[in-house]
Order: C-alpha cells, then structure tokens, then sequence
C-alpha cells in the first residue's frame, strides 16, 4: 500500500502476520488523513538531516517511516513482538531508506529489568507495562533498559541526537524521572516529545460496566490530574518551555483533559 503524507512518501506491507491484520491495514488507510496531523507537524520542526532521533514505543513504525526519511538516523525501541513482525515487513518494502532506520526489541524505562508487558489480541498499539481495557487479556515478559544502558546497546552518539518521541502508553510516568536525570547528567537536552496516558494509570476494571465507569470517573479524573502535575512540574525543572503540538503554551492542566483523554506535549529549552 502507498502512502503520502505532505512530501512524504513510503510503502507499507499488506503481508498477513496474525489476527489482527485487517486493524493494521484499516489503520494505514486512514493514516494520511486522520492519524495525529499534529505529529507530522512536530517532526517537520524537530528533524533534520544532520541529526539522528531516538523513537521510543515505535510500534509497527508511523512515526518511523515518516520522520526516519528526514532525520539522519531513526532509532526505534519497540518491545511488542508482533508490532515488532509489521515493522520489519514495513522495511522491506522501502530498502531506498530503511538503512536509516535501526529497530531494538527491548523497551527502555526506570531501570535494567524484565517487565510484564500487557499485548492483548495481537498488537494494537495500546500494548504496555500497564494493563487497560484493550491490552490485560495477553502479557509476557520483556527486556527493558534504562536510558544510559539502552543508548550503549544501540551505539548511539547521543550528543548527535536532537529529539525524542516517546509513545509508551503509560510507562512515561515511569520512563520519564529517570531519563531527565540522565539528561542533566550528560548535559544535553534533545527537545522531547511525550504521549501522557493517565486513563492507563487506573485500574481496567472500572471499564466492567456502565455503573463502574460512572463510580469511577471522579476519583480517576483527580488522579490523572495528579500524576499529570506532577510529571509536568518534573519536566519543567530541566525544560522550562513545554507546548502542546499544535505550539500552542502549555499554561493549565485543563488543556491535557481529564481521565478519558490523552494528550502530548513538547518540553524544549527554548521558545518555539
């Protein structure tokens, strides 16, 4: 299947893997038109030729496929053994850039261990260390690394990198504490780009019925505030300008939504 997003251009695989096929190439039908517009957006400003990026939760390769051809080097950590199967074929079928783009199978978070990764029925992109409504009926462990041994494995130059994606469904919250303590002990500060999933924060069981969500709905709003808060306070101590993607200030908390939205941010360390 062809694919063009703005001048962007590339092929994915209609190759069968497993049960959910038909989800994956209904997913790049609507890509061009209806995935994160936004993302496009922040990847033409943040990549360019000179520098390599880092794709931290690269599932089967959107952001990948797009900004791996405008970037010097992409380098994706993807630990979904299945998403991991649609990457590899979505490569193959663009060998004139897929050189550019270096895949690992281990995830990267707080620390050098195996975790429980939730995948549910095949990968839907909502696979994750935290189990939710969509992954909790399958799990298996997996590697993770922190940030400084993940970039050693990679033989990453990472003064050469300017900017990070991270998409990991949750596992931010984790992920997130100790990769800026790494960045302030290097002293370098590539712009980051974060996925906040708070909702994955709650307990699945809250999604059991229509009684539960409603039960449920004001003490999960108050905590996706509070982790929320707490992860942007965090962030704002070594990057003093975040943006919402569009590049609009971040200024309330209310403009992330509550306990059923998620939402992305970019921390930098100069205005827009």
């Amino acid at each position: 299947m062809k694919i063009k997003v703005q001048n962007i251009s590339f092929t994915v695989s209609e190759k069968p893997v497993g049960i959910q096929d038909e989800l994956m190439i209904d997913f790049w039908r609507q890509y061009s038109e209806k995935w994160e517009q936004y993302t496009f957006n922040v990847l033409n400003k943040f990549l360019d030729k000179d520098h390599p990026y880092i794709d931290i939760g690269a599932w089967m390769g959107p952001t990948a496929l797009y900004g791996g051809q405008i970037a010097k080097e992409s380098y994706c950590f993807e630990p979904d053994r299945m998403a991991l199967v649609y990457f590899d074929n979505n490569l193959k079928e663009n060998p004139e850039f897929s050189d550019k783009i270096k895949v690992f199978d281990y995830g990267i978070g707080s620390a050098d261990k195996k975790e429980r990764f939730y995948v549910g029925k095949g990968s839907t992109s909502m696979a994750s260390t935290k189990p939710n409504h969509v992954n909790v009926d399958s799990y298996y462990d997996v590697q993770f690394y922190n940030i400084e041994t993940a970039i050693a494995k990679a033989h990453i130059n990472f003064k050469e990198v300017n900017f990070i994606k991270i998409d990991i469904e949750g596992g931010e919250y984790d992920l997130v504490p100790s990769l800026l303590e790494y960045l302030n002990k290097v002293q370098h500060f590539p712009a980051l780009y974060i996925s906040l999933h708070a909702p994955f924060l709650f307990s699945p069981i809250w999604k059991k019925s229509i009684f539960h969500k409603l039960l449920a709905y004001l003490p999960k709003k108050i905590m996706a505030r509070f982790h929320n808060r707490k992860i942007i306070a965090l962030i704002k101590k070594t990057y003093p300008y975040i943006y919402l993607p569009s590049s609009k200030p971040l200024t309330s908390l209310s403009q992330l939504g509550d306990a059923r939205a998620f939402q992305e941010i970019v921390a930098i360390t100069k205005p827009w």
